[in-house]
């Protein structure tokens, strides 16, 4: 990731990381949620990668995109959190009507199936359609190659229409 070259005052950090917070924090606490699945966690972790953010940014310069830098912060946290339990589990979208019982059914087809992919097609996939980063973005979070991005992306797809149509027993 390119930086600038030099680490910004302790106010000037403060202040851009509030202006950050209020621009980011809902769309970072949403992709944690989708992660994690708990909402309790997803905000102890949203308040851990801010603060993450203002050590780093005590000592390295803003970066160029700060809400896929942000994200990869709070996506490495949840990595960590994950390892410390010693499980990785996608768990199921959330609903915003779970008493229909057809929503309940395509969200639990769409976390089998997410399950069934390997780890980084399945985060490739809540990144682009639940958070809604570009592949630009993702490829600068993950430091990529754009066009790499955009092929895992696109098989990844093509893995998940085949596991959700019973084409593929993977």
């Amino acid at each position: 990731m390119v930086v600038d070259s030099v680490p910004l005052a302790e106010a000037a950090v403060r202040e851009c990381l509030a202006a950050w917070f209020d621009q980011y924090n809902l769309a970072i606490f949403r992709y944690l949620v989708r992660l994690i699945g708990d909402e309790e966690q997803a905000a102890d972790l949203l308040q851990e990668t801010f603060t993450k953010a203002l050590v780093a940014l005590r000592t390295q310069a803003l970066p160029n995109n700060p809400y896929a830098w942000l994200c990869r912060i709070a996506g490495n946290l949840v990595i960590d959190m994950l390892r410390r339990k010693r499980r990785w589990s996608w768990l199921p979208f959330q609903t915003s009507t779970p008493s229909h019982e057809h929503a309940i059914a395509t969200a639990q087809d769409v976390r089998d199936c997410l399950v069934r992919l390997n780890q980084r097609e399945a985060e490739l996939l809540v990144m682009v359609h639940c958070v809604g980063l570009s592949p630009s973005e993702i490829a600068e979070l993950l430091s990529e190659n754009v066009s790499t991005v955009r092929v895992r992306l696109h098989r990844a797809r093509h893995r998940f229409r085949d596991l959700y149509t019973g084409e593929s027993e993977l």
